[in-house]
């Protein structure tokens, strides 16, 4: 699948830019706005948390301009309903059955659609990303979102620029060009042969040892 086939839709930016704290503040506010409370049986968005890389993913509807979960609604237009302005695929929750027609319909797995199952039929809904289309400021969950790692898809997405080295001070020496090999030590100063440490001398060489490697008369008897 390719993004031609997606409408406007909530993205996640690539780690490069911003990586996803797994914090859930998307799941809290997105049910916040919607219904005023917390909890796993109200999200429209989904967090699939990376427990062996700490890479998370930010599951949410695509808006799939086919809108199969739409076209499969046996209350459609009264419950899955169509903003054609904006692209929306929609939920009228006050119309929806909870049928689960729709959450099998969608193409992605797991599901971006929450079905709440109630032994009351009554409170069995279907619940998915609208965008917010009621809200004056967009999505809440890209509003909120502590590290910025959420947008929309029909918006530029941001560019990791890494950040610059600063260069010398105005007046210093120019120093090696990037990658030449390291110069030689400093000198010491203190005038010594290379093998010298420290200018420290080695002492002088016993009698033994200088005779005979520098090819010395043998202090012998006559």
């Amino acid at each position: 699948m390719t993004d031609k086939i997606f409408g406007r839709h909530i993205v996640q930016y690539p780690p490069d830019y911003s990586l996803c704290a797994g914090c859930t503040t998307c799941e809290i506010v997105c049910s916040l706005v919607h219904d005023g409370v917390v909890g796993p049986r109200y999200n429209r968005v989904f967090l699939k948390r990376g427990t062996s890389n700490m890479l998370h993913t930010v599951l949410v509807c695509m808006h799939c301009e086919d809108h199969p979960c739409y076209e499969r609604c046996p209350k459609r237009d009264e419950a899955m309903c169509l903003d054609g302005e904006h692209g929306i695929v929609y939920i009228d929750e006050e119309n929806c059955i909870g049928c689960g027609a729709c959450v099998r319909a969608c193409k992605f797995s797991p599901s971006r659609i929450n079905l709440i199952k109630s032994k009351d039929r009554a409170l069995r809904k279907a619940k998915k990303c609208d965008l917010c289309r009621t809200r004056e400021e967009g999505p809440a969950c890209i509003e909120w979102c502590p590290v910025r790692c959420l947008g929309l898809s029909d918006r530029p997405r941001p560019v990791f620029e890494p950040p610059q080295m600063p260069g010398p001070p105005p007046g210093a020496p120019p120093g090696p060009p990037p990658g030449a090999p390291p110069g030689p030590p400093p000198d010491s100063g203190s005038g010594g042969p290379p093998d010298s440490v420290s200018g420290v001398s080695e002492g002088p060489v016993p009698e033994d040892l200088g005779g005979s490697e520098q090819g010395g008369v043998s202090d012998g008897g006559e």
